[in-house]
């Protein structure tokens, strides 16, 4: 099943945490085809490094998309849906930590419920 993981970022956010949430990504045990990353306005240059690490590590596998200016996690996200290509999107914020098995999990229940349009998860 091909799918993208939306993620917005901002200068703000934590890189250690950061960090945890693109491994917790690339980890799963159902791996998505894309993880799109938008961030929103300049980011810091310990993000940066983080997310040049993970490029570096996983050539093509994410798509970057930078806003100009700090615009707010709405415009952030409606922007980044438009870059994801496939009809399913993970949806994660920047220091969220997925179990393993998470994309495989939510999935398999979409697979066997397709009367499902949106499916959330809440620890």
């Amino acid at each position: 099943m091909n799918f993208s993981v939306l993620i917005p970022i901002y200068t703000k956010e934590s890189p250690e945490f950061f960090n945890q949430a693109l491994e917790s990504i690339v980890q799963q045990t159902l791996l998505p085809s894309e993880i799109v990353i938008v961030e929103d306005g300049p980011i810091s240059n310990e993000l940066r490094m983080v997310l040049n690490n993970f490029e570096s590590r996983y050539p093509n596998l994410f798509n970057i998309i930078k806003l100009e200016h700090n615009s707010g996690m709405g415009v952030a996200m409606n922007t980044g849906l438009h870059y994801c290509k496939y009809d399913y999107v993970a949806r994660m914020d920047s220091d969220d930590i997925a179990k393993p098995n998470r994309f495989e999990i939510q999935f398999n229940f979409l697979k066997h419920h397709p009367n499902i349009d949106v499916l959330g998860c809440n620890i």
